[in-house]
């Protein structure tokens, strides 16, 4: 299944790479973070793009006649997502470590941390998206992205400089960013865990 999916995505991903170019040609000096946002970026929608490639094949109906149990559908998005990830995260850090060698006064730390921030972030908000596509398309997940990111434009609009305060003080203290640092993992492979959980009740049910 998930050779398939990565089969599916090839094209995808050849664009994928393309984009990481293009923004690490225009980026990589003044502001190598945009570059890790748009790998993690493109690494959230990719997982999207397999789901809707599946509805447009209905390939749903057509697994169920092979001996392929509906948990294991379910469980397929979620190792693909993961592989997409890991292999965003790994090559945004490669990124880093290069842009840090070629120019000295990148503060690779701070690349990290961020990058790490944004993957974490998204991994989260997967969760949460691939639920919503499973029960009621990808059409809904790709509306409740909008919600999102429309009430996280309304929250800059209206607590801009409350949030950046709040933010310059957590970032400020050491000690908290090392505890979320160590716990977020933990968080992430729960929110994935629950997430999974939730879209293998959906698959059951579900009738293609």
């Amino acid at each position: 299944l998930l050779m398939k999916d990565l089969m599916a995505l090839k094209s995808s991903l050849k664009l994928f790479l393309a984009a990481t170019g293009v923004y690490l040609l225009l980026f990589s000096k003044d502001s190598p973070e945009t570059v890790a946002m748009v790998l993690t970026l493109m690494t959230f929608f990719l997982n999207l793009n397999s789901l809707s490639y599946d509805e447009k094949a209905n390939w749903n109906a057509f697994a169920l006649t092979l001996p392929l149990s509906r948990k294991k559908l379910a469980a397929s998005k979620y190792l693909l997502a993961l592989v997409l990830f890991g292999a965003a995260l790994a090559l945004a850090l490669l990124l880093g470590l290069g842009l840090g060698l070629a120019f000295p006064q990148l503060d690779v730390a701070e690349y990290c941390v961020a990058t790490l921030a944004m993957m974490g972030a998204l991994m989260l908000l997967q969760t949460l998206v691939l639920p919503v596509s499973l029960k009621w398309g990808t059409e809904k997940g790709r509306l409740m992205l909008l919600i999102f990111f429309g009430l996280g434009a309304l929250a800059l609009m209206f607590g801009g400089s409350q949030g950046q305060q709040w933010l310059e003080e957590l970032f400020s203290r050491p000690a908290l960013l090392s505890v979320l640092a160590w716990s977020a993992p933990g968080v992430v492979a729960a929110a994935f865990g629950a997430s999974y959980l939730i879209s293998a009740g959906i698959m059951e049910r579900k009738e293609f």
